[in-house]
């Protein structure tokens, strides 16, 4: 009798460590770009876009690896959430449009390590409808009074094949160049 009972706690512990609890979710203002952001059962926050209900970018990590404390990568625990939006225009002196339009909705996720000093992260994420953006703003806090970041652990796992548009970086005429056309899997890095 104890041996079914052992197999079905083992597939319980199994299915859970792969499921994350929902912290926030923003829509551009169409409603067809959506950012789902979650932190999975080890405290690792992560995000995923979705447009017109198809996942173009699966579930992603954030977070810093740093070379001189604890990695801000795990442990995190979400401490609140804001939305905001933005409707506004600004004129540029050259370009393609002399007047832009800048609209999007916007989630800003707190992040707070549960051990490890107590650190705080936040991410604030704006959906436009013709894309997205996100950015790490890591608040003033006395665990923390310098960062000395090793590599960035931010991903970008992209769900599906398709075509990319792209240049060389890194190079001082990158601006320069023909683009390339090629799948997203064959981008050089």
């Amino acid at each position: 009798m104890l041996k079914p009972l052992t197999v079905a706690l083992a597939v319980s512990f199994t299915a859970s460590a792969v499921q994350a609890a929902s912290v926030g979710q923003v829509s551009s203002p169409d409603g067809n770009i959506t950012i789902n952001v979650e932190i999975d059962n080890d405290g690792r926050p992560n995000y995923r876009i979705s447009r017109k209900g198809k996942l173009l970018i699966a579930p992603s990590m954030l977070g810093f690896i740093l070379t001189d404390s604890y990695n801000m990568v795990r442990g995190f625990k979400a401490e609140g959430t804001q939305t905001s939006s933005s409707d506004t225009k600004w004129e540029q002196p050259w370009g393609e449009r002399r007047v832009v339009r800048d609209r999007y909705n916007e989630l800003l996720v707190s992040f707070k390590q549960s051990a490890y000093l107590k650190r705080q992260m936040n991410v604030r994420f704006r959906v436009f409808d013709n894309g997205v953006g996100f950015r790490y703003e890591i608040p003033d806090q006395p665990n923390l009074q310098t960062m000395n970041i090793a590599d960035e652990s931010t991903e970008f796992d992209i769900a599906q094949t398709g075509k990319a548009w792209w240049i060389t970086g890194g190079e001082w005429h990158r601006y320069e160049q023909i683009y390339w056309e090629t799948t997203i899997s064959s981008v050089a890095t």
